[in-house]
């Protein structure tokens, strides 16, 4: 339970400060790092299945990091919040949190799209909408 709120805590912070600078400040993704190592060492099973669970869960993450090599079209912060998130939670969990993730921010933007306030190359924040979907999953799961 503590490690839900301290997560949900900081995806709020991060989600806020993505918002109103379009950055997230390094300080901040180190301590998302920190929550996660602390997250890893707390688990102290280190069985093969929980390491293979916690790579499975940097995929994610790590698609949106090469995406945003690749392209620019997403920031770098997106993915390594994403791979912090797939650390704590798995992959399969992960791999929802993502999905739904796209599927609200792509919902958003259609709705704004269709209203005429933003236009085809306007960039918006992605972190909020990681933030949503990770507190419908962990609704979800309770």
């Amino acid at each position: 339970m503590a490690e839900s709120l301290l997560t949900g805590c900081w995806l709020l912070a991060a989600s806020t400060l993505d918002i109103r600078s379009r950055r997230v400040p390094v300080w901040m993704l180190v301590l998302g790092g920190a929550f996660a190592g602390l997250t890893v060492v707390h688990r102290c099973g280190f069985t093969l299945v929980e390491w293979v669970e916690m790579v499975k869960g940097c995929i994610p993450g790590a698609i949106l990091l090469i995406l945003a090599a690749a392209t620019g079209k997403a920031g770098a912060a997106d993915g390594i919040v994403l791979s912090f998130l797939g650390i704590c939670m798995g992959g399969k969990v992960c791999l929802a949190v993502f999905m739904l993730s796209l599927l609200l921010i792509s919902i958003f933007s259609g709705v704004l799209l269709v209203l005429r306030r933003v236009g085809r190359n306007t960039r918006l924040p992605y972190l909020p909408f990681l933030s949503a979907a990770w507190l419908l999953v962990k609704t979800l799961q309770l």
